[in-house]
């Protein structure tokens, strides 16, 4: 009896650190990607205090990578003006080095960036790290560019960590 209380403290222990383990992480990746938005974007959602480590979803966590999708808002080039700003899903990582860097702005990949219109997305919900909701805005036909009025869910997936991602279905939610 003695023994299994031990186990289970031991393994309450691990998984305690490593969830704090994964907090400072997203804190370090959401510093991080601060710094390259000041860079290279403005008005981004971490100048609105609209950034939450919520918008931070660990995908990869072993001894060779590290990945972290990152969903966030900015107008990258501060080009201003009516249409420029959109959303964006980041993914900020290391391999063994533990430098966290950002990698690129199309976590999922060109191909599912252009089916689900991410320069409207609303929302973000990991299922689990091979498993996302995304809410997102495209437009009908008579929609003027920078106000789509169909709102639609996709579900993105890929079969392991290094796979590619796929939008397996996709449905009309409302029209606005």
């Amino acid at each position: 009896m003695k023994r299994i209380i031990m186990l289970m403290f031991c393994l309450g222990i691990q998984n305690l650190v490593f969830a704090q383990n994964i907090q400072q992480d997203k804190i370090d990746v959401q510093k991080v990607l601060k710094r390259y938005s000041e860079v290279t974007s403005c008005e981004t959602s971490f100048d609105d205090n609209e950034f939450s480590l919520k918008d931070i979803f660990l995908v990869n966590k072993d001894e060779d990578d590290t990945a972290y999708y990152v969903y966030w808002r900015a107008d990258f080039g501060c080009r201003g003006g009516s249409g420029t700003t959109g959303f964006y899903i980041s993914e900020v990582g290391h391999y063994s080095d533990p430098t966290f860097l950002v990698r690129n702005n199309a976590a999922f990949g060109e191909e599912v960036e252009q089916i689900i219109s991410s320069g409207f997305i609303t929302k973000v919900s990991q299922v689990n790290k091979n498993h996302f909701v995304i809410f997102t805005a495209k437009h009908d036909e008579d929609d003027s560019p920078n106000f789509p009025s169909l709102l639609y869910e996709y579900v993105v997936k890929r079969e392991s960590n290094y796979d590619t991602w796929d939008v397996v279905s996709s449905r009309l939610i409302k029209k606005q």
